[in-house]
């Protein structure tokens, strides 16, 4: 399975919902922003951080990986998503406005895969909401929800998915239950695919 995340828009939480997916789920991580610290936080060899000019990697069809990718698509991105079964499109929702980003975003990625995923991130239900009434005017991509929570900051700083946070205390289990059913929802979804 190959998944890019990629926005035009910057801060709209990438490498988080990279980071979360790799850890959860095993895959690899290749991103293209060289101050990015997915190598301190993913297990050694699981991260690759491209140089200005550096090439993608070649990696086995069978590969799980994600490609974490911002800044305006040049030929690695573009190879990046044609490679890709599903493009994941985080948007944090902040105004109408904000959103037009993320709308041509959408648009450039359609040129090279169709098979496209909004995550409405660090999102409220109403939030979600509003993202959907917006949405549906342009296209009819699946849309999910990942809820504003302390759970991602304590899985980059202590290295581990959700889950083995979770493991052996009820207390963060209860707390983090829905950030990690959002979470799973999305693989579920993409699994369920099948492409």
């Amino acid at each position: 399975m190959k998944i890019t995340v990629f926005n035009l828009k910057g801060g709209q939480g990438k490498t988080t919902v990279s980071l979360a997916l790799a850890l959860s789920y095993g895959f690899l991580v290749v991103t293209n922003d060289e101050y990015s610290p997915i190598d301190k936080i993913l297990p050694k060899g699981h991260a690759k951080i491209l140089k200005h000019g550096e090439t993608l990697p070649i990696v086995p069809d069978d590969a799980n990986i994600i490609y974490d990718f911002g800044g305006y698509p040049d030929e690695r991105i573009l190879s990046a998503m044609e490679k890709s079964n599903w493009v994941i499109v985080p948007v944090i929702y902040d105004s109408p406005l904000d959103v037009q980003v993320t709308i041509k975003s959408v648009r450039e990625i359609e040129k090279h895969n169709k098979n496209i995923l909004l995550v409405a991130n660090k999102a409220q239900q109403k939030d979600l909401d509003s993202l959907k009434k917006i949405f549906d005017d342009f296209f009819s991509y699946p849309l999910f929800r990942i809820k504003k929570s302390t759970a991602f900051v304590k899985m980059i700083k202590n290295k581990k998915s959700l889950q083995e946070l979770t493991q052996n205390n009820s207390l963060l289990l209860y707390n983090y239950k829905e950030a990690i059913e959002q979470l799973e929802a999305i693989r579920e979804f993409i699994n369920q695919q099948g492409i």
